[in-house]
């Protein structure tokens, strides 16, 4: 929605792969500082980022325009594991910013998990149509109840 409404890149899918390739850039760089920070030598952790840049798994969401998603999520994580660490060295305030930004990235992930952009114009069709797709626990447990699993999609 971004490339579209604010970029104004409409069906051209140029934009998206390059929005795509910023997103997958910035991981390679988080990848980098999180190994630089395991294993404390430049060089294997250079080379941990080179094999996270050009891994075909993780290429793939960069390609293929709907792989934002994927780029998103790997970013989450990989913010919020700096921003662990990062608070587990520092003391005070300090550490209680660092909390919150890890916080903030946690919130931000849930939020666009249950909110995917797109699919519904506002959050208030979303719960006026009854259409939030969050399982319920009764749900869950009735399908095992019957035998099934605990999966809240899939075969019972």
């Amino acid at each position: 929605m971004f490339n579209y409404a604010i970029l104004g890149n409409g069906a051209q899918p140029a934009g998206y792969h390059w929005i795509n390739f910023l997103f997958h850039s910035v991981n390679v760089l988080a990848v980098f500082f999180l190994a630089l920070r395991v294993v404390r030598r430049r060089w294997p952790a250079f080379f941990i980022a080179a094999l996270w840049a050009v891994h075909p798994v993780l290429t793939e969401a960069v390609t293929n325009i709907v792989g934002r998603a994927d780029l998103l999520a790997a970013m989450g994580v990989l913010a919020g594991l700096l921003f662990y660490l990062k608070s587990t060295e520092a003391s005070g305030s300090e550490r209680l910013a660092w909390l919150a930004a890890l916080m903030a990235v946690v919130a931000i992930g849930v939020f666009f998990a249950l909110f995917p952009a797109g699919a519904h114009a506002d959050v208030g069709s979303w719960l006026e149509a009854g259409s939030l797709s969050v399982p319920r626990y009764g749900a869950m447990t009735a399908r095992r109840s019957q035998g099934g699993s605990l999966a809240p999609f899939g075969p019972p």
